[in-house]
């Protein structure tokens, strides 16, 4: 079950990184919405509330965590960009 969730999040990051209009940078900024220069728990429920989406706490967490490589609450733009892009070469 772990395996197939991981290649179905790969297959996205694939579909993504080929969009012609998607820029990372962008799109980091975006997130970082109180121009801090990183994200962090309180800029991800600001965001996702502002499009009507209300995610539990642990679920901005979990989000958190699975980008934040450094377990300091805060996700840098490396770190974003590390989680992002695709790890393997676009196969499709």
């Amino acid at each position: 079950m772990h395996f197939e969730i991981g290649e179905s999040v790969e297959l996205i990051k694939q579909r993504l990184a080929r969009r012609p209009k998607f820029n990372l940078n962008d799109a980091f900024k975006f997130l970082d919405c109180f121009e801090t220069g990183f994200v962090t728990a309180e800029s991800l429920k600001k965001v996702l509330a502002e499009s009507k989406c209300y995610p539990s706490d642990e679920d901005i967490t979990a989000l958190v965590g699975r980008f934040d490589r450094s377990n300091n609450g805060r996700i840098t733009y490396q770190e974003f960009m590390d989680e992002i892009l695709p790890k393997h070469s676009l196969t499709m």
